[in-house]
């Protein structure tokens, strides 16, 4: 008899925290900014740049195909190719991502690492999704995240007491100042703060708790070699702005470059080969929610059950343990996309 899968309910099983290595380029339709050819894509809700779940999802496939990851696993988490005979969506299911940290040039401390209530607020929910896992106990994935609930609960409580202090400060909300950490290099002697060359200079203020949270968002660098002056900036210069300033510098830092294609033969300019490319710049720090389903298997043994469990926990184990390098958004022939991912809390935890 022929199977049927039936989804009853998701689990939040981690944050995937994808670091750009060099310009990111996820396209959107050309008159969605003016004067701008290849637009990114950003959400219609708060203008933020996002990265598109199913593209990234899509990347993942690829990728655990070419590294002889067995079609089996990889159809039951990701689901069928379009065309295959059986149709069904797969277990894991990935979320658009956002910008959690936005590098912005500094006039003084060279590079400042910027964030708001509204990203820090989504964060905190995607955290308080995970902690529900662990405290559901017909959930498959509970022993997946349980062990990393104390860390997951550590950034929560500091992560929700800065949104408070932010959000109780009038003149945070209105525009007016900006926090940054103590010792900061970013802090001129009028104490400013001026992010793009100037174009975004505010008044700003030393804050023992978003210090405290720097320290957590500088463990989400990856240690690798080459990363540490990363580390450094994200743990020594971060800086917290209100959402509408935060649209401001989304919206400005971005990277925009001319492109040609050109006849190989007379070495001219094709016609229509010239055009105009936005990409969110090398050490953008996005996020994105990763679920797995629970669903339910009909006229079908309990091992295929358990076999579709288990897949889905491999990919999520290899996800989790390690970074992995891939390229993102098709450009990669030009060197552009190149991101280094891994799923939050990390594995062994």
């Amino acid at each position: 008899m022929k199977q049927m899968w039936i989804s009853s309910s998701f689990d939040a099983v981690g944050i995937l925290m994808l670091w750009t290595e060099s310009p990111l380029h996820f396209g959107a339709m050309r008159e969605e900014v003016s004067g701008v050819d290849l637009p990114i894509q950003r959400s219609r809700v708060h203008g933020f740049p996002i990265g598109p779940g199913s593209s990234i999802k899509g990347t993942f496939r690829s990728y655990f195909s070419v590294i002889n990851v067995s079609s089996r696993i990889i159809d039951m988490v990701f689901g069928p190719e379009p065309g295959a005979a059986e149709q069904r969506a797969g277990l894991l299911i990935i979320e658009n991502a956002d910008v959690l940290l936005f590098p912005a040039k500094s006039s003084i401390g060279f590079l400042g690492f910027v964030t708001c209530p509204y990203v820090l607020g989504r964060f905190l929910t995607l955290i308080s999704d995970i902690l529900e896992t662990c405290d559901t106990e017909k959930s498959p994935w509970r022993d997946f995240v349980t062990p990393k609930k104390s860390i997951l609960e550590d950034f929560k409580a500091i992560t929700d007491k800065m949104l408070s202090n932010a959000l109780a400060d009038n003149e945070f909300v209105r525009d007016k100042k900006a926090f940054i950490t103590k010792n900061s290099m970013l802090k001129s002697t009028d104490n400013k703060v001026y992010l793009l060359d100037g174009l975004v200079t505010i008044e700003c203020e030393e804050n023992d708790v978003l210090t405290e949270l720097s320290k957590r968002i500088s463990e989400l660098v990856p240690s690798i070699p080459g990363y540490n002056v990363i580390r450094r900036y994200a743990e020594t210069n971060l800086v917290l702005v209100s959402d509408k300033t935060f649209r401001t510098i989304c919206e400005r830092g971005l990277e925009r470059t001319w492109r040609i294609r050109i006849t190989p033969d007379t070495k001219t300019v094709v016609t229509g080969g010239l055009w105009n490319e936005e990409a969110l710049p090398t050490w953008t720090l996005m996020f994105s929610p990763v679920l797995a389903a629970r669903r339910v298997l009909i006229f079908s043994p309990e091992d295929e059950k358990r076999r579709g469990v288990e897949s889905t926990r491999h990919i999520l184990d290899m996800l989790s343990n390690s970074w992995h390098t891939l390229f993102f958004g098709g450009d990669e022939t030009t060197g552009r996309g190149k991101c280094r991912v891994r799923i939050w809390p990390w594995g062994g935890a």
